[in-house]
């Protein structure tokens, strides 16, 4: 009996010791000092800490900070400001910031800013600001790189270039990346574009995507190139010319390498939903798939045709 008790004290010990070496030390009232200090910050219109402190749901100081109207010394600083008051208080937590710079443009990093890295995207931010016509635009900074969020842009390729330019004369060579969605979805592809890359060279590739005559829903450029797109392919009786089409106009080989996307209708209006395939033209880069169920003659259509676009354009051994 007392070698269970004994058993029974050393796991609970154990389990205490663990836990307490997972969690975080308790800083709610600093967190609550912080949010109120960030409040008479000038330039700052208002601020809020989230502090979360468990076991389940993490250590987390979430801080964001609305500043529309402040100039970008006052923006600057905050954040010095902000850094002295947190010292290493909260370095055992993930300290998320986020700052409101008004006009639907927003900056986001995943952990403490810096007055430098600051700067950085307060550059590219700023640009969105006085150059881009869009409904948001948030400007991430993560693990040191620049990626910038736009949605509902009225031009999303003017939009990628102008944020592109300002990428570039923020960070230079540095890689990033440009999500532009449209404002009519229905009307205009989302571009999803990875920097460095030149506006104009953007606009030749939208002249290019404009060729097609086809229903281009989405785009991806990396290194100046296309390298992803996704259509609506039509109906089952046109999308094997159609998809080949599209192919033929890109130029895809294993030199320019393009994963090629698409949805299909069936003939006739019935009760099925489109069906979709994909191709990695020129290569063997497939996203993991689980298969698909084809139970219906469209079904079994749909997959024969992606079998067939991909035994003629991809590389992979069969």
């Amino acid at each position: 009996m007392r070698s269970r008790v004994f058993a029974v004290a050393l796991i609970v010990s154990a389990i205490t010791l663990v836990t307490a070496g997972c969690s975080a030390p308790d800083r709610s009232a600093e967190a609550a000092e912080l949010e109120s200090a960030l409040r008479g910050v000038p330039g700052v219109g208002s601020a809020d800490v989230s502090y979360v402190n468990g076991f389940d749901s993490g250590y987390t100081v979430s801080i964001d900070v609305g500043m529309s109207g402040a100039d970008d010394a006052q923006v600057v600083a905050m954040v010095h400001r902000m850094n002295t008051l947190m010292g290493h208080d909260f370095d055992d937590y993930a300290t998320p910031v986020s700052i409101d710079l008004g006009a639907g443009v927003r900056v986001e990093s995943e952990k403490q800013l810096t007055p430098e890295n600051a700067a950085t995207v307060l550059a590219t931010a700023r640009s969105a600001q006085r150059r881009v016509t869009a409904d948001h635009v948030t400007v991430f900074l993560r693990s040191g790189r620049i990626d910038v969020e736009i949605m509902g842009a009225t031009d999303p390729v003017d939009a990628a270039g102008a944020v592109a330019g300002a990428m570039a004369a923020a960070i230079g060579p540095a890689r990033g990346s440009i999500v532009a969605s449209p404002k009519a979805r229905a009307a205009q592809p989302r571009w999803t574009v990875t920097t460095p890359v030149a506006a104009a060279r953007l606009r030749q590739l939208e002249g290019r995507i404009r060729a097609l005559t086809i229903l281009v829903t989405s785009v991806a450029v990396d290194g100046g190139l296309i390298t992803e797109l996704a259509i609506d392919a039509g109906t089952q009786e046109v999308a094997d010319a159609n998809v080949r089409g599209v192919i033929a106009s890109l130029g895809a080989d294993r030199a320019h390498p393009v994963r090629l996307s698409w949805s299909v209708s069936p003939a006739v209006a019935t009760w099925e939903r489109d069906a979709d395939g994909v191709v990695s033209v020129g290569s063997c880069d497939y996203p993991r798939t689980y298969g698909r169920h084809a139970d219906t003659d469209f079904e079994k259509a749909a997959a024969d045709l992606e079998q067939r676009i991909r035994a003629d354009y991809d590389t992979c051994r069969r």
